[in-house]
């Protein structure tokens, strides 16, 4: 597996430790930024992301705000949307905003791992 590089957007330093640990044990390099405004510059500064993981809910920029943003940009990496918000509203926003799966906090650690491989078999394919 080459070295896929992934940006997650997360102001919970909780779920991003273990997104870290489960991340980077399957061999992925992950860089974390606790808001929205953090990973459009992050993106912007032409580092290439493979996947971008984000919450909605950040200071700065949330999530839904920070893919629009991307998608009108027509730099939009793939994205998984993780996020505390649970009303069926949000999960379609978030999917018309570009992500390719929103998963609900609490997460399981081996399922946002099943999402990470499933968008890059996807891309592979």
């Amino acid at each position: 597996m080459s070295e896929k590089h992934i940006l997650l957007a997360e102001d919970g330093e909780v779920h991003a430790r273990i997104l870290q640990a489960t991340l980077g044990r399957a061999g992925y390099k992950l860089h974390w930024v606790t808001d929205g405004v953090k990973a459009y510059e992050a993106i912007k500064s032409g580092v290439k992301y493979d996947l971008l993981i984000t919450d909605v809910m950040m200071p700065g920029m949330s999530g839904f705000e920070l893919l629009t943003r991307l998608k009108n940009e027509n730099i939009l990496p793939p994205t998984i949307v993780l996020t505390g918000v649970q009303n069926d509203e949000d999960v379609l926003r978030g999917i018309e905003s570009g992500a390719l799966y929103y998963i609900k906090k609490p997460f399981s650690p081996s399922v946002v791992l099943a999402h990470v491989k499933l968008v890059f078999n996807q891309k592979a394919a």
